[in-house]
């Protein structure tokens, strides 16, 4: 079974290109979005057994951001996933998203990075006890992404996608 995703970015025509996208590869099921900090937290918080992964801006107008949204959902618990999706990260901003409880953090210009972690997590065995980087992306099948220094702009990951400055690693 596909994830069932929420996605919660406040440009619409973002939003509307990335549903047709994903809806299009088969990746995942969009069951909501939200444009704000506040809808997207009564969202999920409404509908807990309604969505699977998590996928926030963190410039979410007006007010409120993805941080605190990645904070409100690792907060209700269970097996669920997030990650942020933004053109606001540096490594300084993408630590803060894995201290906060994100799986995975993307910049905006790494959608195909963040619909094969996606394609990890809908594909059974792939994906599900990772952080950051799902094994599918890995060069081998159970590593995970552990802490390495910060990647310079512009490094490839073992699967040869474009890091672009945010950091991805795993957490045991």
């Amino acid at each position: 079974m596909a994830p069932r995703l929420f996605i919660a970015e406040d440009n619409q025509p973002a939003v509307d290109s990335l549903v047709e996208l994903l809806q299009a590869l088969g990746v995942c099921q969009v069951v909501g979005t939200a444009s704000s900090e506040l809808a997207a937290a009564d969202w999920l918080l409404s509908h807990p057994e309604a969505w699977d992964v998590l996928v926030t801006d963190l410039l979410l107008l007006p007010g409120g951001s993805g941080f605190g949204l990645v904070r409100h959902a690792r907060s209700l618990g269970g097996p669920r996933k997030v990650a942020v999706f933004s053109d606001f990260v540096t490594p300084a901003v993408g630590e803060r998203c894995l201290r906060l409880g994100a799986d995975a953090v993307f910049l905006k210009s790494e959608l195909d990075a963040l619909v094969a972690w996606l394609h990890g997590l809908h594909s059974p065995g792939d994906g599900e006890d990772q952080k950051g980087m799902s094994s599918s992306m890995s060069s081998k099948p159970d590593a995970g992404f552990e802490a390495p220094p910060p990647p310079e702009r512009g490094a490839e990951d073992a699967a040869g996608a474009r890091l672009g400055g945010a950091e991805r690693r795993g957490a045991s």
